[in-house]
């Protein structure tokens, strides 16, 4: 199970314009707020409420309407981007386990990048904020994703690039292998596993994580390339 921005589509930056975009004209600003694996409602509420400025339901859901058309807009663009070696993962993956995206994006907006990446028919299930009544870190989305793929989720491993992300497989029981494409290691400590890119993560490292069950055989095994271990805290 893979998460969508941050870990497939290299697109934390662009919601970030976006954002920006939307907020700077109302007088709200900022740098360096850890949004990375928000929801857009979360992030908006937040800088809203950092100003002491009420956001209705209405003038939130004007905000989300706008943002999302923006989204679509930078898709039809063709500004979203896979990140190295995700492609090939999903690709080899796919052809031997049940594959899912699990994000607290919008259906709307990762549908046609899956599409335009090639990868949309290997994607069994998409599991997107729509989907589910509370979204991450919260573990509703991961064990809807296990659900519907037919696994338990101990048996399952996740893909995650944020703090939020990791904390909502992890609620839910799934192994998590974190990458360092939008977080700092330290601050992803909690995964079982990491690695600073998907370039360094093989098939085989993610059946591993998965249980013995999955591991292919001995024979059958390529070379093990070393493991970077996941920063610790402090």
């Amino acid at each position: 199970m893979l998460d969508f921005d941050g870990v497939i589509a290299h697109s934390e930056h662009l919601h970030d314009q976006v954002l920006k975009a939307l907020c700077e004209p109302l007088g709200l600003t900022w740098e360096g707020e850890p949004f990375v694996g928000w929801p857009d409602a979360d992030v908006l509420r937040h800088v809203f409420a950092q100003r002491g400025d009420p956001l209705t339901p209405e003038r939130l859901r004007e905000l989300l309407d706008r943002k999302s058309d923006l989204v679509l807009q930078q898709i039809r663009e063709g500004l979203y981007q896979p990140y190295p070696g995700v492609v090939e993962l999903v690709r080899e993956a796919a052809s031997q386990m049940p594959v899912a995206v699990c994000s607290a994006g919008m259906r709307e907006q990762i549908l046609p990048v899956l599409a335009r990446f090639g990868i949309g028919p290997l994607v069994r299930s998409v599991v997107a904020i729509e989907d589910t009544p509370r979204t991450k870190p919260h573990p509703a989305p991961y064990l809807e994703a296990a659900r519907r793929l037919g696994v338990r989720p101990e048996r399952a491993v996740a893909i995650e690039d944020s703090p939020r992300g990791v904390e909502s497989a992890l609620a839910a029981g799934v192994r998590v292998l974190a990458v360092g494409h939008t977080t700092p290691p330290s601050q992803l400590a909690r995964a079982h596993a990491f690695a600073p890119a998907l370039t360094e993560v093989s098939l085989q490292r993610l059946r591993e994580l998965m249980g013995p069950e999955h591991s292919a055989p001995a024979a059958e095994r390529p070379a093990r390339t070393p493991s970077v271990p996941p920063a610790s805290h402090g």
